[in-house]
């Protein structure tokens, strides 16, 4: 019979079954360190190479490089296109403004003779009041002149003796500071006087005053 312990069918099974335990357990460490190996090659990729970097810093600045002269293209021909347009803009306010001048130059006269002929017909149309109405112009002439003394007023016949009822009134007015001469003149018009003092003369002529308005009516429309 044989021995205890010597190598029987128990001692082969008991052989093999370590064995296999053994081979199962050295399995698992190779699967275990295969799968701790691809976990380190997912984490840690492998750095690129040089050339991987000159590229792509090639990339980046050919990149930004075309974006700043973009930017400075768009801007050179949007700076190219408001100035195009400010030159149209000059060109039409310039041909407008010689327009309105051609305009007006053509419409002055016509429109101060207008003018001038409504002021007549009024004046016309006044009659005795526009002769009544001296005695107030001749002391506006007389207030322009400022100094005392003789005074010679020049008015139409037909405003003579009414000025000259109104002499001393007029006189009276200034504080006696000057004396009133009335001569009639044909060559005044009814409502008009010219004042001579001494030291200068005073015009108040309807002639004169019609003329200053055009003048105000023509520097009116050329502005």
């Amino acid at each position: 019979m044989p021995e205890a312990g010597s190598g029987g069918p128990d001692r082969d099974c008991r052989s093999r079954g370590g064995d296999g335990v053994i081979a199962q357990d050295f399995a698992r460490i190779l699967k275990t360190a295969d799968a701790e190996s691809a976990k380190s090659y997912q984490l840690e990729p492998a750095p690129a190479s040089p050339g991987a970097y000159d590229r792509e810093s090639r990339e980046k600045s050919a990149y930004e490089r075309g974006v700043a002269e973009g930017t400075q293209r768009a801007r050179a021909e949007a700076a190219d296109l408001l100035e195009r347009q400010c030159q149209l803009l000059s060109a039409l306010v310039q041909e407008l403004r010689l327009t309105r001048d051609l305009w007006f130059k053509d419409a002055e006269e016509p429109i101060a003779a207008l003018a001038l002929a409504i002021v007549r017909k009024v004046l016309r149309e006044q009659g005795d009041g526009l002769r009544e109405a001296v005695v107030a112009q001749v002391r506006e002439a007389l207030a322009k002149v400022r100094e005392g003394g003789p005074m010679k007023v020049l008015v139409n016949p037909g405003d003579a003796l009414l000025l000259e009822e109104a002499r001393e009134a007029i006189a009276t007015s200034f504080e006696g500071r000057m004396t009133l001469q009335v001569e009639a003149d044909p060559r005044i018009s009814s409502g008009g006087c010219l004042v001579e003092t001494p030291s200068r003369v005073v015009d108040a002529r309807i002639e004169v005053q019609l003329a200053r308005i055009a003048e105000a009516l023509r520097q009116t429309i050329k502005t």
